[in-house]
């Protein structure tokens, strides 16, 4: 799960699965996401919910975060953004299981704590 604080939104969401070995490059340059890559351990990541995050480095050197301990489906991991209103946004992450497959979800919260649902894929382990 990722949650980001949205301060404004109009969400038009549109769900692409493609099974590729490497992330793909950020589109337009990057974004407003602080340490996507995980270069520099969790910083500006915490944790949603309940349980706990960590950094971990895969055997090829790719960095990654796993959220463990979790006692809900909605506990993992978040960072909070400042959107601009009139502005368009897209969202995209890249994401691997270690076994069997699972339903993942992005949400987002507004200022005023409320839920939106932006999207899910059903992931699957070697895809």
């Amino acid at each position: 799960q990722v949650f980001i604080q949205l301060n404004y939104l109009c969400c038009q969401c549109f769900e692409i699965m493609q099974c590729v070995k490497e992330p793909h490059r950020a589109q337009y340059g990057g974004g407003i996401i602080v340490n996507p890559g995980f270069d520099h351990n969790i910083k500006a990541w915490t944790v949603f919910g309940n349980g706990t995050i960590e950094e971990r480095i895969s055997n090829d050197g790719n960095r990654f975060i796993v959220a463990r301990n979790r006692t809900r489906a909605l506990d993992g991991f978040s960072q909070k953004v400042h959107l601009k209103k009139g502005l368009i946004y897209i969202f995209s992450a890249w994401l691997q299981l270690s076994e069997g497959s699972e339903i993942v979800s992005v949400v987002f919260k507004t200022n005023g704590s409320e839920s939106v649902h932006g999207g899910h894929v059903i992931a699957n382990h070697g895809c």
